[in-house]
């Protein structure tokens, strides 16, 4: 089991922009479906992760490896109705 690590102060301003925690994101990684991409960063390797959480929410990750640690980056929501 991967370790995540996140700044709190970052997270508790992502809820508030986007009504999503990080802890709640981490879902992402557990769907066999999403997709990844790497990111642009000059300073380290970003990569971004598209999946769902368990509610079926589609969200973007960007994350970057560190150790064996995911370090989130940012993310993004979308309500989407899949038919």
């Amino acid at each position: 089991m991967p370790k995540y690590e996140w700044d709190e102060n970052k997270n508790k301003s992502n809820q508030q922009k986007h009504s999503l925690s990080f802890e709640k994101a981490k879902e992402a990684f557990q769907d066999e479906n999403a997709v990844e991409f790497r990111g642009n960063s000059s300073t380290e390797l970003r990569i971004l992760r598209i999946g769902k959480t368990t509610g079926k929410i589609l969200i973007a990750v960007v994350y970057t490896l560190r150790s064996v640690s995911f370090s989130e980056v940012s993310k993004q929501t979308r309500n989407i109705a899949l038919s």
